[in-house]
């Protein structure tokens, strides 16, 4: 039933961005990044790419299973369920010791986060207030014909 739900959620969901589908992704302000193409972004999730260019070591800021930016970043971005997602992290615990990114709640959370560690990349739900002080967005592109 809640794989039935969550596949509604995500047919209702608004698209807004190309990369993003209602989601906006974020970085802290010092963060020379500019953009990122959506495998670059899912390398940084799956831990495949640990630092930025600089040096900086990335700190994901991923979201809570269930809720709808979540869904967005797993089927849009990592191209997979949440369940997979889910079974992905158990198997790098399991064999290679790595653990998910850290998952917070709210769009207020994975900001505080990102404001905090220079390296941290997060995504809000695209109506959030930012403060263009602290955090930075950065454009996520998606190969032709995927948007």
């Amino acid at each position: 039933m809640r794989f039935f739900l969550s596949l509604l959620i995500a047919a209702l969901l608004p698209l807004s961005s190309p990369a993003g589908a209602g989601i906006t992704f974020v970085v802290n302000r010092d963060n020379p990044a500019r953009s990122l193409s959506a495998k670059e972004l899912a390398e940084l999730y799956r831990k495949k790419r640990r630092f930025w260019p600089d040096g900086t070591p990335v700190r994901f800021i991923d979201r809570n299973p269930g809720t709808p930016e979540r869904e967005i970043f797993s089927r849009r971005i990592l191209r997979q369920t949440e369940a997979e997602v889910d079974l992905f992290w158990v198997g790098q615990k399991l064999y290679t010791g790595d653990s998910a990114p850290l998952q917070v709640a709210s769009d207020a959370a994975v900001l505080r986060m990102v404001r905090i560690f220079k390296g941290a990349i997060g995504y809000v739900s695209s109506g959030s207030a930012l403060d263009s002080g602290s955090v930075k967005v950065i454009d996520v592109s998606m190969p032709p014909g995927e948007n």
